[in-house]
């Protein structure tokens, strides 16, 4: 690893930065499960129920006698959320139309467009453009007094999460050395920026400090992109640029001090001139694309709706302390893939395939475990909080594989718009997540007998139709059956298994 996987690992956190914000409703939604009203006559203290800190059909005996209980009470809200803020959550339309619903949504139809945009115009140019729209939409979001445009503004920061979801991690894997890239989504992570909202929360204790200096601490990012990086010398190939995929090259064996990027001939006769609806039938055209997509819809879908589940449910996994429940969650996480990128390069026969399905069954199997302790009574103990935060680190190493698969699945050509499209089941899954909470306030139960029914499901799709990719060149991602310019595959005239997937592998330097 030399200077420039440094680099890039180090900005690829920065853009996941942005990206967390999809994990900022576990602390807009945060409510303390009591709450104390401090009146001249006596205080009166009362369990706060669905998020609503209104009282409730429990405000008729008051829970506290003395000054010793009502302090109690007042500092277990160690967090002055939206919600608090709000007191939307006290109406049963909003129960289901929830803040992270409006984000989901708002995350779904960006991650589409975005994709689109950068197979099109370019990685690092929509990124830089996305971020310059997207930030002051977040730090208005934090400023507004008013409730519906506080939701506006979380929709729209969701819409511009979709650029750093997205292009982000296509544009860096692209730059990034094939043999790094597992490196790359070891430490540069979702939990690592988790981690930072979490301490920004715990040092500012209110939702509009935490999204002011999370504002500033990605606005710097901005002038990291357009002076120190490149564009994608891969995207580039693609365009039969010449001139600036050999200006991408030499810019990145700059960064590195020594020969970095794997060059191609770039010829411009070769330049593929396709649109969104080309690019799309292409995918659905051949079938070893079509197959690999159908399998992706599958491992994004249910990944993202266990692991986005959990996340929003953590709130009360530890009944001793919210932030402290959050601190070791995001730890374990961090430290898990770390973790995955040591044996990723130590433990040559642990492929993309069986850390996915080992993850996935490892999750689910704790999941059924939580469920039975749920039911016998020890929410909130010790040993339900270690298997919840089993399932989650497990499940946040199916999303590495999500992630790596997309990019080592798909051609050049169409990587963007595959992203685009995976992500946007992804927001289909977050939604639905949203909407489960609603399951979640009825019976805790169901919500996590449906997450061991998806998981068991997805094992089944994992174990059968997901490809191994490890050390795949993106130059020549199943490169045999795109064309581009004429609207076929190679598929329209040979079969799915007459383009073996060795014809992806990446060649040996003598070679």
């Amino acid at each position: 690893m030399n200077r420039c996987d440094i680099l890039l690992i180090v900005i690829l956190q920065w853009i996941h930065q942005f990206s967390t914000q999809q994990y900022m409703p576990l602390f807009l939604n945060y409510m303390p499960a009591q709450k104390c009203d401090v009146q001249e006559d006596g205080s009166f203290c009362y369990k706060v129920e669905k998020k609503c800190n209104q009282c409730l059909s429990n405000c008729t005996t008051s829970l506290c006698d003395d000054d010793a209980c009502v302090e109690k009470i007042n500092n277990m809200a160690v967090f002055h959320s939206a919600a608090a803020e709000y007191g939307q959550y006290c109406e049963d339309t909003y129960r289901v139309l929830r803040v992270e619903t409006m984000q989901y949504i708002g995350v779904f139809f960006g991650t589409i467009t975005f994709g689109t945009l950068s197979d099109l115009f370019g990685r690092r140019r929509i990124l830089i453009i996305g971020l310059i729209m997207g930030l002051p939409v977040l730090l208005a979001s934090g400023e507004v007094n008013n409730f519906f445009v506080f939701y506006i503004a979380r929709l729209l920061t969701g819409f511009f999460n979709g650029v750093t979801m997205v292009v982000g991690w296509a544009y860096i894997s692209e730059l990034v050395a094939a043999d790094q890239r597992m490196y790359l989504r070891a430490f540069a992570t979702w939990p690592t920026g988790r981690m930072v909202i979490t301490i920004v929360a715990y040092f500012t204790r209110d939702w509009r400090l935490t999204i002011r200096v999370l504002s500033i601490i990605q606005a710097p990012l901005l002038l990291v992109l357009a002076f120190v990086l490149p564009e994608s010398h891969v995207w580039l190939s693609t365009k039969g640029d010449q001139k600036r995929y050999d200006a991408s090259c030499d810019r990145m064996d700059c960064l590195a001090g020594t020969e970095y990027a794997k060059r191609v001939e770039v010829k411009k006769g070769e330049a593929k001139k396709g649109n969104m609806l080309a690019q799309v039938k292409q995918l659905f055209v051949s079938p070893l694309l079509r197959k690999r997509l159908l399998c992706l819809f599958s491992i994004w879908f249910v990944t993202f709706y266990t692991a986005y589940s959990l996340t929003l449910n953590s709130d009360q996994m530890l009944k001793s302390g919210f932030f402290m429940g959050q601190f070791i969650l995001c730890a374990i996480l961090m430290t898990a893939k770390m973790s995955l990128g040591l044996i990723d390069k130590f433990v040559p026969g642990m492929n993309r395939r069986r850390v996915h399905q080992l993850a996935q069954g490892t999750s689910t199997t704790c999941i059924f475990i939580v469920l039975i302790l749920y039911l016998l009574g020890y929410k909130g103990t010790l040993i339900f909080t270690v298997f919840y935060m089993i399932a989650s680190m497990t499940i946040e190493l199916c999303a590495d594989v999500c992630y790596l698969a997309v990019n080592e699945l798909m051609p050049t050509e169409v990587r963007g718009v595959a992203a685009g499209l995976v992500s946007m089941v992804t927001r289909i899954a977050n939604i639905a997540t949203a909407m489960s909470n609603a399951i979640r306030d009825s019976s805790e139960a169901a919500l996590y007998v449906i997450l061991i029914l998806v998981g068991a499901g997805n094992w089944m799709v994992s174990f059968f139709f997901l490809d191994e990719t490890k050390g795949v060149d993106l130059n020549n991602v199943a490169r045999d059956t795109m064309n581009i310019e004429s609207g076929k595959t190679v598929s329209d005239e040979v079969s799915a298994e007459a383009v073996p997937l060795e014809t992806t592998k990446m060649k040996e330097d003598s070679d």
